[in-house]
């Protein structure tokens, strides 16, 4: 899914969430959002990983734009490295933050928690349903 999807999903999530503790509004919608999108940052990790260097972040920092409108443009179809470990990562992410949010009293950790999971069944829906 595109990043632009991603951002939406995320302030749609951050607003219901934001409604039903309008103590903390403006906070909860923050972490849903800046958790929803900045998730995709484990791209470059797992693009490391897989290549061997670091070209996904080059081509977001030499084409910003284009990275969040078109992230095909920056990566190329060839250079995918393919939605499992996007989703293997992502999950792993979800479960640091669920065990958090098990252990604390910290309610905007559970916030990012969930935002994740939404991203992570955004993506899991578009890979099934979409492509």
């Amino acid at each position: 899914m595109n990043p632009r999807s991603h951002a939406v999903i995320s302030l749609v999530l951050g607003l219901l969430l934001g409604v039903l503790k309008q103590e903390l509004f403006v906070e909860v919608v923050f972490v849903a959002f800046v958790s929803g999108t900045l998730i995709d940052v484990d791209h470059f990790v797992v693009g490391r990983f897989v290549h061997g260097d670091w070209r996904f972040l080059k081509s977001t920092f030499s084409s910003f734009w284009a990275s969040v409108t078109d992230v095909q443009s920056v990566v190329g179809e060839e250079e995918e490295f393919g939605p499992l470990y996007r989703i293997f990562s992502h999950s792993v992410i979800l479960m640091i933050l669920m065990i958090a949010g098990f252990y604390s009293d910290i309610l905007l950790i559970e916030v990012a928690a969930v935002s994740t999971g939404v991203h992570l069944l955004s993506d899991l829906y578009a890979d099934v349903f979409l492509w």
